[in-house]
């Protein structure tokens, strides 16, 4: 089976993190007044991080592993092997809720923690996600007995 790339919902991302980032300048006029250095930065981060961040964001399932990549100045990739996922969690905050945004986090044995190895955020169908990782767990599960 080959590697199938899961569809990232940028427009209702970048919605999502322009708000989240639009209350913390918000807050900074409030408390700090250093808004206007904030606004600055959202200048920044919206002309050049964010393009490519979502240019470096990339969420694949292979056979037997989700590799997730991501990161602008520090990459990150993440390779979780499928025989190790406990659970895989669809999560939705109040802003997320609003921006129509989910978090599909995956949860490992063996990690000593409570923390998600991989969390996958704003998958265009996150459920639909979930349901093709638990498949491609249980046939791996199926072709290894």
């Amino acid at each position: 089976m080959a590697a199938q790339k899961l569809e990232v919902n940028q427009q209702a991302l970048l919605l999502y993190l322009r708000t989240r980032y639009w209350i913390a300048a918000v807050l900074g006029i409030l408390m700090w007044g250093a808004g206007l250095l904030m606004m600055l930065a959202y200048l920044w981060v919206k002309n050049t991080y964010w393009p490519r961040y979502f240019e470096r964001l990339n969420y694949e399932l292979t056979e037997e592993n989700l590799v997730v990549s991501r990161g602008v100045y520090f990459r990150r990739q993440v390779t979780i092997p499928l025989w190790k996922v406990t659970d895989v969690l669809v999560m939705e905050g109040p802003l997320q809720r609003h921006y129509g945004i989910k978090s599909l986090r995956v949860q490992t044995a063996g990690q000593g923690h409570a923390m998600a190895e991989g969390t996958l955020l704003g998958l265009a169908d996150p459920e639909a996600a979930r349901q093709l990782i638990l498949e491609r767990m249980a046939e791996l599960k199926r072709t290894s007995e």
